[in-house]
């Protein structure tokens, strides 16, 4: 579990090559997308992002990252990067502890 810093995405890599497996924190990725969202529109966006993480759907994550792409570029862009990382746990349907 890793919050997104590419030195150790790289060290992770470096160490465990083709088996490493990262998943990026939810957590982290809404804190930083809401930080960036205007001051009325951070329940909507956080309920979009928590279903979409709920049902591990790539697909609804990207749609949700166009939504704020009118509100916020920069938002849109915290949510796009290392998007599909947000999702390695949940897709490996591996247990919540």
């Amino acid at each position: 579990m890793l919050d997104g810093a590419k030195t150790l995405t790289k060290a992770v890599t470096a160490v465990w090559g083709r088996f490493a497996v990262i998943q990026r924190c939810q957590v982290h990725k809404q804190r930083n997308v809401l930080a960036h969202v205007p001051e009325k529109h951070p329940a909507q966006t956080l309920q979009q992002l928590r279903a979409a993480y709920h049902d591990a759907a790539l697909d609804l994550l990207r749609k949700t990252a166009r939504w704020p792409d009118k509100l916020s570029p920069d938002a849109t862009a915290s949510l796009r990067e290392g998007l599909a990382e947000t999702l390695t746990v949940v897709r490996r349907k591996l247990p919540d502890r």
